[in-house]
């Protein structure tokens, strides 16, 4: 009710913009009804997510914008656009119940984030990581540095939320290094790179068969594989392009990597600060795995069917970033702009 008269005022604060005296109390009205917009946002997220907006002071916004969210670091409406998941959950392949088990282990872990620790979030959260193991392990050994690093901003947000997203990913690169070096039955790096030359093979044994056979770069240690990161991660974003299209579902995967272009373009577009920096620990979280895997499947996947289908399970938290960081389209906005200058 409270919400509901707050957004009324909004309401009538704009009918006041609009008959302003002079430009000058347009302009101000015009501010305090963004003010106004963002507080109700905020109380909106705290209501969902349970938060006393009584006992938690306004000026946490600005200093610990992270714990405004649910789950931790999740605007509340981002449950209305979740229906963009069942365009790759529809897929009849494994990639569609390992969606399923990634959802599932981080709902459990944002249950156990929150205060809720009981036997079924772990139970929960066990079982799904199981699941992750039967079908693709790599995906929890590359999820678990980003829920790591997500707990630490989660705790401590204050400062530096990206350098300790780096810092965790460089300690655990260091440690598989070190291993690899220590132990030269246990070296990652070669075994990435016998995969990719294993697979580079039975595609050059298949030739003309598999019809999408693309280079890859080369790599045969940790500091070459890093070098050859970004080319990888631009690979699998960008290809198949459209002029590379030469049958219906080259095009389809080629209208796909478009239409998830726009979608950032979009983001970018209808960014808001607020909602940038109320989701900036998610964001980081879904960047860092999702680049990871993405990174992988570039060093190791030289045909872009495989490529098309292996990233599918990555590209749902992929695409949740340009509207963590964006504000949703308001047709009036442009019209209530023009009347408060």
């Amino acid at each position: 009710a409270q919400l509901a008269g707050v957004e009324h005022l909004v309401l009538e604060l704009r009918d006041l913009a609009a008959v302003g005296v002079d430009a000058g109390s347009r302009r101000r009205v015009g501010a305090v009804v963004e003010t106004v917009d963002d507080a109700v946002a905020v109380a909106v997220g705290r209501a969902t997510a349970g938060i006393d907006h009584r006992t938690v002071p306004w000026s946490t916004l600005s200093e610990n914008p992270a714990m405004n969210c649910i789950p931790p670091g999740i605007s509340p409406r981002l449950s209305k656009q979740t229906i963009m998941f069942l365009f790759w959950i529809s897929q009849p392949s494994k990639e569609s119940i390992l969606i399923f088990g990634l959802g599932l282990f981080i709902y459990f872990y944002f249950q156990i984030l929150s205060g809720k620790l009981n036997k079924f979030s772990i139970a929960g959260m066990i079982l799904s990581g199981f699941l992750l193991v039967f079908i693709k392990g790599y995906f929890l050994i590359f999820i678990t540095p980003a829920m790591i690093a997500y707990a630490w901003v989660w705790m401590n947000p204050a400062r530096w939320p990206m350098l300790k997203y780096f810092t965790i990913y460089f300690v655990c690169f260091m440690t598989i290094e070190l291993i690899g070096m220590s132990s030269g039955k246990f070296d990652v790096f070669k075994m990435i790179a016998d995969k990719r030359e294993r697979f580079e093979n039975l595609a050059d044994y298949k030739g003309d068969a598999l019809g999408s056979r693309i280079s890859l770069p080369k790599f045969n240690d940790a500091p070459t594989m890093l070098k050859a990161g970004p080319e990888a991660i631009l690979t699998v974003l960008t290809r198949p392009g459209i002029q590379e299209a030469n049958n219906l579902l080259v095009t389809f995967a080629a209208a796909e990597n478009i239409l998830i272009i726009l979608l950032f373009a979009a983001g970018l577009i209808y960014f808001k600060k607020y909602e940038f920096r109320a989701n900036l620990n998610l964001i980081l979280m879904l960047l860092f795995f999702s680049l990871s895997v993405i990174a992988l499947i570039g060093l190791t996947t030289p045909v872009m069917g495989t490529i098309v289908r292996h990233k599918s399970p990555v590209m749902p938290f992929l695409c949740l970033i340009p509207m963590l960081i964006s504000a949703e389209y308001d047709r009036n906005r442009k019209k209530n702009t023009q009347l408060t200058q």
